[in-house]
């Protein structure tokens, strides 16, 4: 009774700290369907020793009426002391609702009057189980646990569960043939079976464990469990000859009551992916062609080259039928402002003439020059065009600081292996996680980017925390489980578009902004890149982890990893970005030494970004790096225009 006291006490106060940590978790149950699993478990069980009443034998000279049976050796011989189970279940969010199979075999150890000492091979016996119980288990995480600079997370869950069922117990005791020992006068010395019963029993059990994520469907648990029974009334089927005969048919009292230590491997079974619900979704944006015109150094004739650009721009534009184009000229920055000015012009309307001659009217162009700025050459389909004709500016970026790293076919081979398992077993999971990372508790949806799996969260999370973001408008692009937004807060930003082109990823980011009660900063958007971001929205900061690598995605899961190919789904990131950038903006993004470099250092350059490397952290196989980018050439600008003002208020 003693251990049963403190195993519901225990219980008790695990149920409490359950309640405290995940009452979010109770209050709000999860909309996604749930999951099958199934599970195999191991391990050592001991039943508490038990004493058998004879009723029918008591006042009997010569015949025990109790006799007390020990079952437990002090050591931990599995063979000896054995539970081996199946379980089948269907998770839904936090709570579990299992069927289980279980197999318990204690073998007896002392017989036949407490002091009566080990009865070593004169009697052998064993008080084995067969039960089928129901059980349901809450699974919740612990916070973080944090000291000085140090953030700890638990790397497991914890869950806790009770349930009730049948049980079927079997008990046997035999004794060997013997000489004249303490026992002749009760039992005789023939030998024989002294007790050979089963009964079927009410039972009831709890649960408490831990459990370790190998992959999105394969599970580790370490569990405690309690089974007993209330007082179980067996019918003794052995015949024995001499004195153990009067134990023959006979009806005796015991229980049944153990503790276990069990292992158990369980897997899940992913459903089919659910179709996003409520997601708000973009409108379709219009098709856009980039097209850049470069000119000889302060010459505005269009060279051959520049010619078969202005061509394409042509064709595009006939083929589309009419809309309204923009055409602005651009010059380096070397050169005096005025003169720049009238460069710009003339190269602007250099280009102008040029697509009035293949057919496109003058009266469809608005054209203009823009002196030494920064842009690009653009024809969109819609109510209104915009065409830009562009000279790269003379002025470089400070650069990436690192060439694109020519791999070997082993390098390669290898990445192409972990790129497979990624998207079979993480990026292309049907079913919602809860994980903690980086101080938030996640709900990471199907499809979405895992940030306990991957690494580039978590220190792209340290790196933001570190940022004075205070009262800044931030915009994460790609954001995923929407872990950086939420860092963004947390470092201070007065409000964040968490921006994803992944419906499910947009879903995933809203309820994560509303678990850590931050939904009336964070506003999550379904769009590609700033497609869906009203026009004239700026920010003073932009964040983004785009995808590392090169290629045609499989499918949207697999848009976390490939970037299309040349990286045409994030090509028009940078120049986005700094059309949306405020004054005195920056962008941060996180790359890896696999990725493009050289491409992404021309890009920058390209856009008049300067760079600049603030953080990088070397794992195994490659270098995560982030970069603080800059527009140089507003800079330049905003002075020379301070400049400008001061010399006419003189």
């Amino acid at each position: 009774m003693r251990d049963r006291d403190l195993l519901l006490s225990a219980l008790v106060l695990i149920a409490a700290s359950a309640c405290s940590v995940a009452h979010a978790q109770l209050l709000n149950m999860p909309s996604e369907p749930g999951t099958f699993y199934l599970g195999i478990k191991g391990g050592w069980t001991n039943l508490v020793s038990q004493t058998d009443s004879f009723p029918a034998l008591k006042g009997i000279a010569g015949a025990p009426s109790k006799i007390r049976m020990n079952y437990d050796d002090g050591d931990f011989n599995n063979p000896q002391h054995l539970v081996i189970a199946g379980r089948f279940g269907y998770q839904w969010g936090p709570w579990s609702l299992e069927e289980q199979i279980a197999y318990r075999h204690d073998t007896m150890f002392r017989f036949f009057g407490t002091g009566a000492g080990n009865s070593g091979h004169l009697f052998q016996g064993a008080r084995d189980s067969r039960a089928f119980l129901t059980n349901l288990l809450y699974e919740f995480a612990l916070p973080d646990i944090t000291l000085a600079n140090f953030t700890f997370h638990p790397p497991v869950t914890f869950h806790i569960g009770a349930g009730i069922g049948a049980v079927n117990v079997l008990d046997g005791v035999s004794f060997q043939p013997h000489q004249t020992t303490p026992y002749s006068v009760a039992l005789g010395s023939s030998g024989g079976t002294l007790l050979h019963a089963n009964t079927w029993a009410f039972g009831y059990d709890g649960v408490a464990g831990v459990r370790y994520e190998i992959n999105p469907n394969l599970f580790l648990d370490l569990d405690y469990a309690y089974l007993a029974t209330p007082p179980l009334t067996f019918h003794n089927k052995a015949s024995a000859a001499g004195g153990a005969g009067r134990f023959s048919g006979l009806s005796y009292k015991s229980g049944y009551e153990t503790h276990d230590c069990v292992v158990s491997l369980v897997v899940k079974f992913s459903p089919p992916s659910p179709p996003p619900r409520g997601a708000p979704t973009a409108p379709p944006a219009a098709a856009r062609n980039v097209y850049l015109v470069f000119f000889d150094w302060d010459a505005y004739n269009i060279t051959p080259a520049g010619m078969q650009v202005v061509g394409r721009a042509a064709d595009q534009y006939k083929a589309g039928g009419r809309v309204r184009l923009e055409v602005a000229g651009y010059t380096d920055l070397s050169g005096a402002a005025g003169y720049n000015q009238r460069l710009s012009e003339r190269r602007a309307n250099a280009v102008a003439d040029a697509l009035a001659r293949l057919g496109v009217p003058r009266s469809d162009m608005a054209v203009s020059g823009h002196g030494a700025d920064s842009g690009g050459f653009y024809l969109t389909r819609g109510e209104e065009g915009l065409m830009h004709d562009v000279i790269r500016p003379v002025v470089s970026s400070c650069g990436l600081g690192r060439r694109r790293v020519a791999h070997s076919r082993w390098r390669r081979w290898l990445r192409a292996v972990i790129h497979f398992f990624s998207y079979h077993l993480i990026l292309n999971r049907h079913t919602t996680r809860t994980t903690r990372a980086a101080g938030f508790l996640l709900s990471v949806g199907p499809t979405v980017f895992h940030p306990r799996y991957f690494l580039t969260s978590e220190f792209f999370a340290s790196v933001i925390d570190g940022l004075d973001l205070k009262g800044k408008r931030v915009a994460d692009v790609g954001t995923g489980s929407g872990i950086l937004a939420l860092a963004a807060v947390r470092a201070g930003a007065e409000s964040v578009a968490a921006i994803d082109i992944n419906p499910n990823a947009v879903l995933t980011t809203a309820e994560n902004a509303r678990a850590n009660r931050l939904e009336n900063r964070i506003c999550a958007v379904c769009s590609d890149l700033f497609a869906a971001v009203a026009p004239c929205q700026q920010f003073d900061v932009i964040i983004s982890s785009p995808p590392s690598f090169p290629g045609a995605p499989r499918d949207m899961a697999d848009r976390a990893w490939c970037a299309g190919s040349n990286y045409c789904d994030i090509a028009q990131l940078f120049d986005q970005a700094r059309e949306r950038l405020a004054e005195d903006g920056c962008v941060y993004l996180l790359l890896s030494s696999d990725s493009d470099l050289d491409f992404f250092d021309a890009l920058i350059a390209q856009t008049a970004f300067e760079a600049r490397l603030v953080a990088e952290r070397s794992i195994v196989i490659e270098t995560l790096l982030i970069y603080e980018l800059k527009p140089v050439l507003s800079r330049f600008l905003a002075r020379e225009s301070r400049d400008e003002k001061a010399r006419i208020g003189t």
